[in-house]
């Protein structure tokens, strides 16, 4: 019988698994892990697939986690949350907004699952916020021998600081811990212009500002420059004609300036995803 080709999301990395499993409980999770120690067998798990790396790869036991995404516990006074390992960003964001909390910072993308996300170290930018790593207040993992262990700075501390970026390498994530802050608006700023400028002022820029990042080509003159700050202004959401003139038109010829004189033609939409 013909195995399952499995893919990333950028398809560079496939495999065909010899099995394939989708718990939908944390109790069949643990039985797979058990299984796959009693058997011998290679176990990775794999959230949405966004990492570039062979990091999901395996040749025996491929595990999904998108039925584990529930919302767990929120204290809303706190700020404390527990969600299951598969909830994606996206979902995670959704679901705080409606309890007033947001992610102290994050990356560019939402579709990551949140035990991705952290064993896999994202972050966002500014030098006040950490990444993700460092809003972690708890996990949930099953060990190598299928037990199901939870653990924070206090409760196996050594374990806990490696977990919040463990690779997959410690265990399994099931369930994280999250310190969430009260939800906030951001005033975004995004311009061209030369590198040379970019990086003369970049010292300036990541101090004045919450949030900054530049994208340019390699051997390129260009840059394109994002900026976002933290504002008690209110919202003014962009109608959908504004936001196809500005995020679909004038940002992919943006990145269209700043590679054309490159010489470099990767296909504009994949650049700005």
């Amino acid at each position: 019988m013909a195995r399952r080709e499995i893919t990333n999301w950028s398809q560079l990395q496939r495999f065909q698994p010899r099995e394939i499993f989708t718990p939908r409980s944390e109790d069949e999770l643990a039985a797979i892990v058990a299984r796959a120690g009693l058997e011998g067998r290679r176990i990775k798990l794999m959230g949405a697939g966004h990492s570039f790396t062979a990091i999901a790869v395996t040749p025996d036991f491929h595990v999904t986690i998108h039925a584990l995404d529930q919302l767990h516990h929120v204290d809303q006074s706190s700020g404390v949350v527990t969600v299951g390992a598969g909830i994606t960003l996206k979902k995670l964001n959704r679901e705080l907004d409606r309890y007033g909390l947001a992610l102290t910072n994050m990356g560019d993308i939402d579709k990551q699952s949140i035990a991705g996300a952290v064993s896999t170290g994202t972050h966002g930018t500014g030098l006040a916020y950490g990444g993700i790593a460092t809003q972690i207040r708890g996990l949930r993992m099953i060990t190598p021998n299928g037990d199901v262990v939870d653990i924070d700075a206090n409760h196996e501390p050594e374990l806990f600081r490696c977990a919040r970026v463990g690779l997959g390498a410690l265990g399994i994530i099931t369930r994280v811990t999250l310190q969430a802050v009260p939800s906030f608006r951001l005033h975004a700023v995004e311009s061209s212009h030369s590198l040379d400028d970019v990086l003369e002022a970049w010292p300036d820029t990541i101090r004045s500002n919450d949030h900054a990042e530049f994208f340019f080509m390699p051997g390129g003159r260009n840059a394109a420059r994002k900026i976002n700050n933290r504002t008690d202004e209110p919202a003014a959401p962009l109608s959908r004609r504004r936001y196809i003139a500005d995020k679909l038109v004038a940002e992919n010829i943006g990145f269209g300036v700043i590679i054309r004189p490159n010489g470099v033609g990767p296909r504009l939409q994949h650049v700005v995803e």
